[in-house]
């Protein structure tokens, strides 16, 4: 996976998510990563109005991925890893910093 192809797939995933289009963005998660998303869903703001990536650089693991999701006066900011599984790009981790 080369760094385009994971900046284009986190960022629909970020946009599915501000757009509360939960089914879309569970989709990318593996089950461990879907293990952490109730904990880190319940950190975003309740009404996500804006997205961005802050940063995104190769790992050992695959990519680190920086969303920063802002809304409500609020901005958390979310580290996912992601990795090729059976062909496409997923979030393997995930974790609010």
């Amino acid at each position: 996976m080369d760094e385009r192809t994971v900046r284009e797939h986190a960022l629909l995933h970020a946009q599915a998510v501000q757009q509360g289009d939960l089914r879309a963005a569970a989709r990318d998660l593996t089950d461990d990563a879907r293990a952490s998303a109730p904990t880190v869903m319940a950190a975003l703001p309740q009404s996500v109005t804006a997205v961005d990536i802050p940063s995104l650089h190769p790992s050992d693991a695959g990519w680190l991925v920086h969303i920063a999701y802002r809304g409500d006066g609020d901005s958390v900011l979310v580290e996912s890893t992601w990795a090729e599984v059976d062909g496409r790009p997923m979030v393997t981790a995930l974790r609010v910093l």
